[in-house]
């Protein structure tokens, strides 16, 4: 296997400079410029091609910001063009669940893109707590567009050592 990757490394090298040598010795100027034109096609062409939405989709949204504080944790949720109703937060053994849609407005379902990269669609962002929380004191607040969750840590208590008797 080894062989084969040198051998067509070995190939690629001696290709890119028999091409260059061929450049190199072609003093036609219109040759190098279609050249150069064909390159800044192919470029660009890739550039619009368009992408299936779903390529371009993020497994990570929305994006978050976590923070710990002596007494707390902090979670801002980036959710632009939300409104609260749209969202759905719950906890379910030490998981954060923010979950909902970003819907797509009615006059953006006929529009043709050659860029897509604002996510639309249904999303779910879970997140472990850690253990040190009190779940009875989460707070969550929705302001333009930033959902703030203030997750309050418990007191740890240093536990007690005992020596136990053997019977």
């Amino acid at each position: 296997m080894k062989n084969i990757i040198k051998s067509g490394l070995l190939a690629l090298v001696l290709t890119t400079t028999a091409n260059a040598t061929v450049l190199s010795q072609n003093n036609n100027i219109d040759d190098e410029f279609a050249r150069m034109q064909q390159y800044i096609n192919k470029i660009m062409g890739s550039y619009f091609v368009r992408q299936p939405i779903a390529a371009v989709q993020n497994i990570n949204y929305p994006k978050v910001n976590m923070q710990e504080k002596d007494d707390k944790y902090i979670l801002n949720f980036e959710l632009a063009g939300m409104s609260k109703d749209d969202i759905k937060l719950s906890l379910d053994n030490n998981l954060l669940i923010l979950s909902g849609e970003k819907k797509v407005k009615k006059e953006d379902k006929d529009k043709t893109y050659i860029k897509h990269e604002i996510y639309m669609g249904k999303f779910q962002r879970v997140i472990q707590l850690p253990d040190n929380i009190q779940i009875d004191k989460i707070k969550s607040k929705f302001n333009n567009g930033m959902l703030e969750v203030t997750i309050p840590k418990a007191k740890v208590t240093t536990p007690k050592i005992k020596t136990l008797k053997i019977d």
